[in-house]
């Protein structure tokens, strides 16, 4: 999972996702995300899998952004 407030940093395995969600969840303001084009694959090198979404988020002075 790709995350950190959004800045790049890698979080692998379980307890560090929940840490992060955790510790950013309050700061983060109302927002949906609108998910599509789910795909899995097999390979050589493992599975994969990719998604397309559009994230709706709130500014805090309450503009869309």
């Amino acid at each position: 999972m790709r995350g950190g407030r959004f800045d790049g940093t890698t979080y692998e395995g379980r307890e560090a996702v929940l840490d992060w969600l955790e510790g950013t969840w309050p700061q983060t303001p109302p927002c949906i995300h609108f998910t599509g084009n789910f795909r899995t694959w097999s390979g050589a090198s493992g599975e994969a899998g990719s998604t397309d979404y559009l994230f709706v988020g709130r500014q805090p002075d309450a503009r869309s952004s």
